[in-house]
């Protein structure tokens, strides 16, 4: 439904706290709040009970793992939980697995290796992943010195107007 802050309030009770089977939901939710180091705890803890979840449910874990690990810095972190991805992804599971690893590329100074995956997620069809590839490969290019700031900021401002509504506006 959308009610992450509800969801967070909801299984921050102690009478979950040895749950790991809450700990993967408190994982999840916490990246959608982008408090990385949190989700990247909990899913950590929840990781013995994965096996008894869904292969989707698994897909989902393992893609937000590598991101709440890309949110904290810790490469080499994302590069695992995406090895352990599987390779028969839905569309949308696809994308976002490209993106990570285009994020995965830039970060680690990888910069032109990491354009064809940017793009193949910008036109790979879902607005919102394509959103974040370009506000991604907009920061990776400013940071590579590919573009300038002003060529930056102009990338950004018609971003402003294909994306708004959640935290990737804010950014």
């Amino acid at each position: 439904m959308g009610r992450y802050r509800d969801a967070h309030n909801d299984l921050a009770g102690p009478s979950f706290a040895a749950d790991l089977h809450v700990a993967l939901w408190r994982g999840l939710t916490e990246a959608t709040l982008e408090n990385w180091s949190a989700s990247r705890t909990y899913l950590a803890q929840a990781m013995p009970v994965l096996k008894k979840y869904q292969p989707e449910w698994r897909t989902r874990v393992r893609l937000t793992d590598a991101q709440a690990a890309l949110g904290i810095g810790k490469l080499e972190l994302a590069d695992a939980a995406m090895m352990r991805v599987p390779h028969d992804l839905d569309r949308r599971e696809a994308l976002e697995a490209e993106l990570i690893k285009a994020r995965i590329e830039a970060a680690e100074n990888h910069y032109p290796a990491a354009i064809p995956h940017f793009a193949a997620v910008e036109n790979g069809g879902d607005e919102h992943i394509a959103a974040q590839a370009i506000f991604y490969q907009t920061s990776a290019a400013l940071t590579a010195g590919a573009i300038t700031p002003k060529q930056g900021i102009a990338i950004l401002e018609r971003l402003r107007y294909r994306w708004r509504g959640d935290a990737l506006e804010m950014k």
